[in-house]
């Protein structure tokens, strides 16, 4: 059976059956009003995403407010809704014809001074098994989950960043470096029985402020490398030439 290389359910599903990923995989349910209903008593902010989509587009971002309103990014809006209840949030989603969306829990992934951040691994796929291809951090200028993280920011790599923004001691960046590793390769093992044609992937994963791992996304449909070059010319051209190989 194939699968769509971008459905986000279907990722839901294969990670969060497995004993390891589940731990680390934010909630994921195909959006109605129920489970639309459910998302809001449990957490303070969520994403609305196209079930099948990549690059960060056709995302709704909500968050709930102290007195049981709503504020709302919608996709390529410049400007915040602020809405007074729940009854008026499903009317401005239904408008939006959300069938094929799915709802995912919001983590916060901030740097020591509030800095949203997301770190990138690329894992490759050799004849031993999976490997770690390189492994990136991006950081951008916002303050507020409901901005978009894509506008503006800057890359840099994994251990300095663990240092210099989240103030790991040595010994603390080591650790967490080898969790990033293995969930990184647990979840490649796992996502590749349901895609087993794909040689790489490209997993997003954020550290909330317990330290806490947790995957945003696996990109399998031709994971971008380019960012690497920013960071390791070395790296970047590995990637490169593993990109053009068969599996």
């Amino acid at each position: 059976m194939s699968y769509p290389l971008r459905d986000k359910y279907i990722q839901a599903k294969a990670l969060t059956q497995n004993r390891i990923t589940k731990r680390h995989f934010p909630l994921t349910l195909i959006m109605n009003k129920s489970n639309l209903n459910k998302v809001i008593h449990q957490y303070k902010y969520f994403y609305i995403k196209k079930r099948v989509g990549y690059g960060g587009r056709n995302i709704f971002v909500v968050k709930c407010t102290s007195n049981q309103s709503f504020l709302l990014r919608t996709p390529n809006a410049k400007n915040i809704m602020h809405l007074p209840n729940k009854k008026r949030l499903f009317k401005i989603l239904n408008r939006n014809h959300l069938n094929s969306y799915v709802i995912q829990q919001g983590i916060t992934s901030r740097t020591i001074s509030g800095d949203p951040f997301d770190i990138r691994v690329h894992t490759i796929r050799h004849r031993e098994g999976w490997r770690i291809g390189g492994m990136l951090v991006r950081v951008t200028y916002k303050d507020d989950q409901l901005t978009d993280p894509s506008e503006s920011g800057f890359v840099m790599q994994l251990e300095e960043f663990l240092s210099y923004h989240l103030h790991l001691k040595p010994h603390a960046v080591k650790k967490m470096k080898k969790k990033l590793i293995n969930l990184s390769l647990q979840a490649s093992k796992v996502i590749s029985k349901y895609y087993p044609n794909r040689n790489q992937y490209g997993i997003d994963i954020g550290i909330d402020k317990r330290y806490k791992l947790w995957i945003y996304e696996i990109n399998i449909a031709n994971p971008n490398y380019k960012p690497f070059k920013m960071i390791s010319r070395k790296i970047y051209r590995k990637l490169k030439n593993h990109n053009t190989k068969r599996t």
